[in-house]
């Protein structure tokens, strides 16, 4: 599956896809790739199969 997440600032939108696996019980659990920033929200809004 792939997790979309985007980050929209004042300087843009940033998007960011991230692909991984759904348990059998159809969790996902993972850590994201992205640095630490105080101020910087990035939002995960939709998961889909792929």
């Amino acid at each position: 599956m792939t997790v979309r997440g985007a980050r929209i600032g004042a300087d843009g939108t940033f998007g960011f896809f991230w692909s991984t696996f759904a348990a059998a019980d159809g969790t996902v659990t993972m850590r994201l790739p992205v640095p630490r920033v105080p101020g910087i929200t990035i939002t995960v809004n939709g998961i889909r199969p792929g």
